[in-house]
């Protein structure tokens, strides 16, 4: 019932090159140089197949000896997590983004301020990453 697409192989070929070179996976936050050592892939989904529906930060994680079928099963299950929920209601970080970003640019740029105060002393809740 589920289908390959060209997006789930650009996945699959992006967790592999990933896997295969580590530095790849490394980026700098606050002048400071780090390196994941996992491989989450991480992309925006809809939740209803429509032009007006809410979008969620949907996050794969991707395993070294997962391959293409697999890492299309992961996609498609997640997506019809969501697709699924009668009741569906954002948490964590899909909240906070709705929240911040219907926000007047007077009141957000503050608040995104003190976040990165925060997250510069490793202080950010875990909901919110």
């Amino acid at each position: 019932d589920e289908h390959i697409t060209y997006f789930h192989a650009f996945l699959t070929a992006f967790g592999k090159v990933i896997y295969n070179r580590p530095k790849l996976n490394r980026f700098i936050a606050n002048r400071h140089v780090y390196e994941h050592y996992d491989v989450v892939i991480a992309f925006s989904a809809k939740v209803k197949f429509e032009d007006s529906s809410e979008e969620m930060m949907t996050m794969i994680p991707i395993e070294e000896n997962d391959n293409l079928d697999t890492i299309s099963k992961k996609v498609c299950k997640t997506i019809n997590n969501y697709r699924n929920k009668s009741n569906f209601s954002k948490k964590g970080a899909n909240k906070a983004l709705d929240v911040l970003g219907g926000l007047p640019n007077i009141v957000r740029v503050p608040i995104l301020g003190m976040f990165k105060k925060l997250d510069q002393k490793g202080w950010i809740p875990k909901s919110l990453c």
